[in-house]
């Protein structure tokens, strides 16, 4: 996707090869703060918002790993704000080696490879 492109849309998830995913943006505030694996609710949650009858999922129904937030939430915060490939480096680094869950690790992946290769 072209830099940008994602203010265009209303909601935008990151999602892993293991359908596990983290909102990058979402004005539905169906998601907010929420890594979750993605499935047929998150469809039905998506279709109701647009008829204009949002039903959020109860807690019990979300169907996800345990996430430090803070700590996913600090990945994505360093990666935007990273202006050079040496940093994104140690950055890649640290989520390496980080305790997160491996479907956060490859969430916040792939934001990170999209920054890499739009860094010069």
């Amino acid at each position: 996707m072209r830099d940008g492109i994602d203010y265009e849309f209303t909601l935008c998830l990151d999602i892993g090869m293991d359908h596990q995913c983290i909102p990058s943006k979402d004005r539905t505030g169906l998601f907010v703060d929420r890594t979750f694996r993605i499935d047929e609710r998150t469809g039905q949650q998506i279709a109701g918002w647009l008829s204009g009858n949002p039903t959020p999922l109860r807690q019990e129904q979300v169907n996800r790993e345990p996430v430090d937030d803070t700590t996913t939430e600090n990945f994505l915060k360093m990666i935007h704000d990273a202006e050079s490939k040496d940093t994104l480096k140690r950055i890649g680094q640290q989520i390496k080696t980080s305790t997160l869950p491996e479907s956060a690790k490859a969430a916040i992946r792939m934001v990170y490879k999209e920054k890499y290769n739009s860094v010069a």
